[in-house]
Order: structure tokens, then C-alpha cells, then sequence
């Protein structure tokens, strides 16, 4: 048995930062109402306060949306790559990362098997890497770099500035499997 979705027609999806002293909410961003669909499902904060959020689309595979929007504190920006690689992310986010820096960004695609990396600072699309089944993201302490593991027990570091991975061969990773999610400790 699949999930179910509710409220599909009604949602909508927002950001609402809350002070962590008083509880008391500072602001709601939400995303335009033809972008309904596109539920809010992970974030992350840079270390200036930028938040990323990233979505799961429960459209039609055709439509072109963002699963990608940043917030400087002035409202949720949606971002979309190239539609070839909108394509291949299949409408699902399953993780996103801040770089040590704060100014890269990594969303995975685990189902469409892509990591896709944006300049959060400039709000530009860089480019993505394939990885079948890769969705765990956390920045490395260098950065500009992310590492990210797939459920193979692949485990690779990215580059975002250079666009470079290197893959880790080592003994004991065959043996793992990894989980959606990651953290740098």
C-alpha cells in the first residue's frame, strides 16, 4: 500500500520561522497558489540565514515545477533548472544541504538517481551529479563540498564550485547501506 495524500487542492505550502526563545512566529512565506502541490518537505539554514527549502511535487510528472526555494527573510524564492534536468528529478527532493560556507546548496533526487547544486548566493542553477539512489547530503568541513551516500552504500564527495566527485573505495562501504539522511557531526 502506497501513500495517501490528502488535502491536495487545499494545500498550501509555507515557511513560518519561529523565534526559538518565545515560540512566537516571525514571519509566513508561502509559495504562489498555482505551486499548491509542491509540499514543503526539508530544510536547511546556511550559516548567514539563507533557508532552503526543498519540495515534493504530487502533480503531473510533466509539470515544470521547482522542487527548490530559497528565503533571505524577504520570501520564498522557487528556483528551476534546465528542464532536461527538471525532468530527470521526478518531482521529488529527498534531502538538502548548506555547504560549511553557506553558499552552496544541494538538493538529491533519489528516485530520477541526480544530486542537483545551486549557487545560493546568486539564486543560480551550477549543475547536478548522477548517483543512483543518492540522497543523503551534509556538508564536509572544506567548503563548497558535500557528502552524499546512496542506498548501494556508495558514499562520494561532491565539489559544487568545480562540479568534481570523487567516489570512496573502501573496503567496509560495500557492506553498508545508508539511509535517506545524513549529518556532519
Amino acid at each position: 500500500r502506497g501513500r495517501l495524500t490528502l488535502i491536495i487542492e487545499t494545500m498550501q505550502p509555507s515557511l513560518c520561522p519561529a523565534d526559538a526563545a518565545s515560540g512566537k512566529l516571525r514571519r509566513e512565506a508561502r509559495l504562489a497558489p498555482e505551486l499548491h502541490k509542491a509540499g514543503t518537505r526539508h530544510l536547511a539554514v546556511s550559516p548567514q540565514g539563507q533557508i532552503a527549502v526543498a519540495m515534493q511535487y504530487v502533480g503531473a510528472p510533466e509539470d515544470a515545477v521547482p522542487l527548490l526555494a530559497l528565503d533571505d527573510g524577504d520570501g520564498l524564492v522557487p528556483l528551476l533548472p534546465p528542464e532536461a534536468v527538471r525532468r530527470r528529478q521526478r518531482q521529488y527532493a529527498g534531502a538538502v544541504a548548506y555547504d560549511a560556507g553557506g553558499r552552496y546548496v544541494a538538493v538529491s533526487h533519489p528516485r530520477g538517481g541526480l544530486i542537483t547544486l545551486w549557487d545560493g548566493a546568486e539564486k543560480r542553477f551550477l549543475g547536478s551529479h548522477r548517483i543512483a539512489d543518492g540522497c543523503g547530503l551534509a556538508p564536509t568541513a572544506r567548503p563548497g563540498t558535500f557528502l552524499v551516500t546512496a542506498g548501494s552504500g556508495e558514499l562520494r564527495l561532491l565539489d559544487a564550485a568545480s562540479g568534481e566527485a570523487e567516489a570512496f573505495d573502501l573496503p567496509d562501504l560495500a557492506a553498508r547501506a545508508w539511509d535517506n539522511h545524513i549529518a556532519r557531526g
